[in-house]
């Protein structure tokens, strides 16, 4: 009976390989989680304009701008897709605590920002719906 059981779970574990492998091997999963990765490397970019152009100006905001250089140096260092969307809630958290606090010194790189980020919300929409799509098959 034990090793029933034993070979019971190897099978299944065998299984759920199968069907992670698949999943990333279909044409959806990798389309949806390459504009993924554009989006939020788009936003790393433009995160990285808004620090140099605010930097000056903004020398009594250094904890939040150094707290939003980190993560997003974190962010653009994860290598699995979905290790870039847990960083990107940190990015995101920091990138308003410094909107917030600059106010209107970009505004062109700021609305850039917005714009992007309803690319990335629409990106893991698509990502996410290619992750079930692709496990129910």
């Amino acid at each position: 009976m034990i090793v029933l059981s034993v070979l019971g779970s190897s099978s299944t574990y065998h299984s759920v390989w199968l069907r992670k492998m698949r999943r990333r091997s279909s044409p959806e999963y990798r389309l949806a989680s390459y504009q993924l990765e554009v989006q939020l490397r788009r936003r790393c970019d433009l995160i990285a304009e808004l620090i140099q152009s605010v930097r000056g100006s903004a020398k009594g905001h250094r904890h939040e701008l150094q707290r939003l250089v980190n993560v997003r140096n974190q962010a653009l260092s994860a290598k699995e897709i979905h290790e870039q969307i847990h960083a990107d809630e940190s990015v995101c958290e920091a990138l308003d605590e410094v909107i917030s606090v600059i106010g209107d010194r970009d505004k062109n790189c700021i609305q850039e920002l917005s714009n992007v980020s309803v690319k990335v919300q629409l990106a893991k929409s698509m990502f996410l719906h290619a992750t079930t799509v692709s496990l129910n098959h």
